[in-house]
């Protein structure tokens, strides 16, 4: 009886241990490709993925997206494969997320697909593409099978937004004829 008592003991100790126990690696997020250049009003597709290590394999995960509105607008998104895609946020929200399948097990692996993400570039110039967790949101983060969040990092991506080259020359015949009637008006 003493022997059960104390493996029984044992047990929820190591349980307790276990819940409390922080993240053991550090989960990498990045975007492919890893920087694009589109001409305005083009749409253009990322995919986000993650090294999970196995250490900290996953249950889920939840992420905002940080972008330049003024340059590009997200027009939707398809959750990765090996996901249940969480229901979606309201309109206004800029964050989406995923959850195991029912029966899966916890996921680790490099080059995870997270999700494939669709923008509308908006106009000329340049922005980045990141993601980031609001503080103190639950349904935000790396979800771990002890109940905490992975710690994670990631690498943000470059958006060029380039004029087409029939703006480019409009604004270079524009620009050239303005010069030539300043020219013309210096003459006289």
């Amino acid at each position: 009886m003493a022997k059960k008592l104390l493996l029984i003991c044992t047990l929820v100790a190591a349980l307790a241990c276990v819940n409390v126990m922080p993240a053991e690696a550090t989960i990498s997020l990045e975007f492919n490709p890893s920087a694009i250049v589109v001409d305005p009003c083009d749409i253009f597709f990322v995919d986000l993925v993650a090294d999970i290590p196995q250490q900290d394999a996953i249950l889920g995960w939840g992420l905002d997206l940080v972008y330049d509105d003024t340059q590009m607008e997200w027009t939707s998104l398809i959750i990765g494969p090996d996901w249940m895609p969480l229901p979606p946020p309201p309109a206004t929200d800029d964050g989406f997320g995923a959850l195991l399948p029912y029966a899966g097990f916890p996921i680790s692996g490099d080059d995870i697909l997270l999700a494939t993400l669709d923008f509308h570039c908006l106009g000329p110039g340049f922005s980045w593409l990141d993601v980031d967790v609001t503080p103190g949101d639950p349904t935000e983060g790396f979800l771990l099978p002890t109940g905490l969040f992975a710690e994670w990092t990631s690498t943000p991506l470059a958006v060029t937004q380039t004029p087409e080259p029939a703006t480019l020359f409009l604004i270079g015949t524009g620009l050239a004829g303005l010069a030539a009637a300043r020219r013309r008006v210096k003459k006289r």
